[in-house]
């Protein structure tokens, strides 16, 4: 086991360089994928792993489903009102990949439908040189 001294975790620098990070990278994330998820949703799929995992408001979406589900749903526009970025370090996260939780609420209006509001947390994992969704959980706060 490492020292204190050369553990990462336990370096203040290094843990504020990392959460740097993070938060540039899910800032640049939940501006992409909102404006996506409103204006370009044939486009979405290029954001989620392979093995993704997807709840919307309780319901399991299955992968090979996901884009015929998004695209169906009615015209949207959504308004973040804030946003959370964590890294998750490695003594929490044995995927073997970097990873972020991204949590998001707001809210959002469906076309011919009441406006409502929405939280979706994301867990994002590093995949080569790109970062893709591996969960999103979407609800509505009903």
């Amino acid at each position: 086991m490492a020292s204190a001294a050369t553990d990462p975790i336990n370096d203040s620098e290094n843990i504020k360089e990392i959460s740097k990070m993070a938060n540039e990278y899910g800032s640049e994330f939940v501006n992409k994928f909102y404006s996506s998820l409103d204006n370009k949703r044939h486009e979405l799929g290029k954001y989620y792993a392979d093995d993704a995992k997807i709840i919307w408001n309780g319901n399991e979406i299955d992968i090979q489903n996901r884009q015929n589900f998004q695209v169906e749903l009615p015209d949207s526009t959504h308004s973040i009102e804030c946003f959370d970025v964590h890294p998750i370090f490695s003594e929490f996260n044995q995927t073997g990949h970097y990873m972020i939780l991204v949590s998001v609420s707001g809210s959002v209006r469906y076309k011919g439908h009441e406006l409502k509001l929405f939280y979706q947390n994301f867990m994002l994992k590093a995949i080569e040189t790109k970062w893709k969704i591996a969960s999103d959980c979407y609800r509505f706060a009903e």
